[in-house]
């Protein structure tokens, strides 16, 4: 068979179309949400609710449609077995988690997140995905006690649109039995549209919407109290971590 270099040539013109229609709409939300807040402190915060709320809004009509077909959605609050997944976010989820933090946790809490995310990044940097996975690292921003996600209402693209319809299969797998996890096809596809949506209007405006692995991006924002203003700028919101993606992208050669 022969590899295609655009998958999205594989599904059919209606189903592109829908795409291109939720692509150009998510345009739209994250334009407003820049327009109004401006190039000021808080603008992550501002996109991610926008984007939040616009993609549950999409992702809605797919949750409904599997569960009417008997295999709904098995994600809740307490599983968190995806919580150890290596997760890359650009500048302004990290931005936006972090004032989410800070604005809601008290002073031990968030020293205590402070300093997971720094020894996280220290623990898996490097590390293939893979071998990340089975470390059993978890998110700084999850409280392990709960299973809840502190940065819930701001939480990155890539965790919104990741759905499982057997927790016990992420479990497994998240033990170290290879599982394959069973997820709509749809909710890939509208949270990747949206994703990259909100990048390029982002890039357009002259924002830097380098990836960086969420641990990385929160440890760096929180030893640089000068890197959303730099970001707010035009400039590089984390310089630190470039060597880190180098390296990266050299162990996967």
């Amino acid at each position: 068979m022969t590899a295609t270099a655009n998958p999205y040539a594989l599904l059919s013109d209606a189903t592109q179309r829908w795409l291109i229609d939720v692509y150009f709409r998510a345009r739209a939300v994250i334009r407003d949400a820049l327009d109004q807040h401006g190039r000021a402190p808080g603008l992550g915060v501002a996109i991610a609710r926008a984007r939040v709320e616009f993609l549950e809004r999409e992702l809605r009509p797919v949750v409904e449609a599997v569960a009417l077909a008997g295999t709904p959605v098995d994600c809740r609050r307490g599983c968190t077995s995806c919580c150890t997944l290596k997760v890359e976010i650009t500048p302004d989820e990290v931005f936006a988690l972090v004032a989410e933090v800070e604005a809601t946790l008290d002073a031990k809490s968030l020293a205590e997140v402070r300093a997971r995310a720094v020894e996280v990044d220290r623990r898996g940097r490097g590390l293939p995905p893979g071998e990340r996975y089975l470390l059993r690292m978890f998110c700084p921003i999850l409280e392990q006690g709960s299973g809840a996600c502190r940065g819930h209402v701001v939480r990155p693209a890539a965790c919104q649109g990741y759905l499982s319809l057997d927790h016990r299969r992420c479990d497994a797998s998240s033990l170290g039995a290879p599982k394959t996890i069973s997820s709509p096809v749809a909710s890939g596809l509208i949270r990747d549209a949206i994703m990259s949506a909100q990048i390029i209007v982002l890039q357009e405006a002259g924002y830097d919407q380098s990836r960086v692995e969420l641990s990385a991006g929160l440890a760096a924002a929180w030893g640089d109290p000068a890197a959303e203003g730099r970001w707010l700028a035009g400039g590089r919101a984390f310089p630190s971590i470039s060597s880190l993606q180098a390296l990266e992208q050299d162990r996967v050669k």
